[in-house]
């Protein structure tokens, strides 16, 4: 489905709304999650000023390998993502992959860094704490062509960036929170907190999934 199971805009999140609008397959079967200037009206009030491309899948995916070839987006201050999270509560989540551009529209600051992207990974524990593991990407450095991979079984999760290893868990206190299936998401979207250009249109596009189950 083109929203989240609970609605079209994230109550703690107005930078930004799911638009079906914005999501569409391209003549090279490839798909296509822009950003565009598109408010969400409601009784009058703009409750949100951008719309935002964004898939969720209904069925459940669990231990497998995962792999995507996807180009950014191009725009300021975006938030691109591919992530994942209970199919009845959250958390858990795991995120792939979690990008952002600046209000210069760039993923750095300086020409020889890599881009700003991670990997997280979302639980509560034992006594009802939210804990998150947060590994910054240093392996990203074009826009075009990353390649992002996960390796998840009932022991380990592991997630690559252009082959090259961002995050390893396999801490039994922590992987006992990622035992069930879980929906995939894929999205784009705007800063918390943050504008996006009113005036310019963005696109993520996913050129290739792969799934393989374990």
């Amino acid at each position: 489905m083109l929203r989240e199971p609970w609605g079209f805009m994230h109550p703690q999140k107005p930078e930004f709304w799911y638009d079906e609008g914005a999501v569409f397959v391209n003549e090279y079967g490839h798909l296509m999650l822009k950003t565009r200037r598109n408010p969400l009206i409601s009784e009058g009030q703009m409750l949100s000023p951008t719309g935002a491309g964004l898939v969720c899948c209904n069925q459940g995916f669990h231990f497998g390998y995962y792999s995507f070839v996807v180009d950014l987006p191009v725009g300021k201050n975006l938030w691109p993502a591919i992530w994942m999270y209970d199919m009845n509560t959250w958390p858990p989540e795991i995120d792939l992959l979690e990008a952002y551009t600046n209000r210069w529209s760039k993923y750095r600051i300086l020409p020889w860094q890599p881009f700003k992207a991670e990997t997280c990974l979302h639980w509560t524990d034992e006594k009802g704490k939210k804990r998150m593991m947060r590994k910054k990407s240093g392996w990203i450095r074009k826009r075009t062509d990353v390649v992002v991979e996960l390796a998840w079984t009932a022991a380990r999760i592991i997630v690559w960036h252009n082959y090259r290893k961002v995050m390893e868990i396999s801490d039994r206190e922590v992987m006992q929170h990622f035992q069930k299936p879980m929906r995939l998401i894929l999205n784009n979207g705007v800063r918390t907190k943050r504008k996006a250009n009113p005036n310019e249109e963005t696109c993520f596009v996913i050129k290739n999934f792969t799934y393989l189950k374990m």
